[in-house]
């Protein structure tokens, strides 16, 4: 079973544009990046920051990785899951949760009423 690491390595730069050869390293950059970064469980309980993901658009639309309607296809799939995300994210995190925290959580997503340890940091 080949790995999604080494079907982006088997890609060779010289055969790739300057822009694809950019993307390319920063996908190898980023799962080697998550493939060494500590996996620490109570990060996941405590901090929103965590769970912090693009809410635009741009990364789907302006990236030229595939058609535009496949594109489009995607965020809103993504756009869809978003709810369920949401109310997983809240379930994991325990409460009460330092105010930095809240406030932090509370700026990704400032429509986020009654974010989890919102009312414990008053």
């Amino acid at each position: 079973m080949t790995t999604q690491r080494e079907r982006a390595l088997a890609f060779t730069p010289e055969a790739l544009s300057e822009r694809q050869q950019f993307e390319r390293e920063c996908v190898i950059a980023d799962m080697e990046g998550a493939l060494f970064k500590p996996r620490t469980p109570l990060l996941s309980l405590s901090n929103p920051d965590y769970y912090s993901f693009p809410l635009d658009p741009s990364v789907y639309v302006t990236r030229d990785y595939a058609p535009l309607a496949q594109r489009l296809r995607a965020y809103v799939a993504y756009a869809k899951a978003l709810p369920t995300a949401v109310e997983q994210i809240r379930s994991n995190l325990q409460l009460p949760l330092p105010r930095t925290f809240v406030e932090r959580g509370m700026s990704i997503d400032p429509g986020a009423k009654g974010f989890p340890g919102e009312a414990a940091a008053s």
